[in-house]
């Protein structure tokens, strides 16, 4: 019970910032972020429910609820990142997207990982058309 309740805060959550406006629309303007944060490891698999796992992968089922994609991002840069998005976009099978997730991280100094965590719902239009995902990221430098 408590996992689904917490599943249900942060899908709210991630709902209510992506619909705030705080997060402008990915347009490439990195500020040379992108070249300094990696991706180190990461998973994406296909739920039922939080804890009630279909597949190792993203593949569509009727029994499927959500997919998730998370992982372990790292800043490279000699600097500390002020603010970082990852951008998690999801695809369909001819590369077009589907839907995009920014996962926000502030103050990583150099050398830092933190952990990001992306949920596509069943409530989300074209669920049933996911094929895969790919990463991008912008944000500044301190200063």
């Amino acid at each position: 019970m408590r996992k689904k309740l917490l599943f249900i805060i942060i899908f709210f959550m991630l709902l209510a910032i992506g619909l705030s406006g705080c997060f402008e629309t990915n347009n490439n303007t990195d500020n040379g972020v992108k070249n300094y944060v990696e991706i180190v490891e990461w998973y994406q698999g296909t739920y039922k429910e939080i804890g009630k796992i279909l597949y190792n992968d993203l593949v569509y089922n009727e029994s499927a609820r959500l997919y998730i994609v998370n992982g372990t991002a790292r800043n490279n840069a000699q600097k500390t990142l002020y603010s970082v998005i990852i951008w998690v976009k999801y695809y369909d099978v001819n590369n077009t997207l589907l839907w995009e997730d920014g996962l926000l991280a502030n103050g990583k100094a150099h050398n830092q990982t933190w952990r990001f965590d992306s949920f596509y719902t069943r409530d989300i239009d074209h669920f049933e058309d996911v094929d895969h995902v790919e990463f991008d990221f912008t944000g500044k430098f301190d200063e």
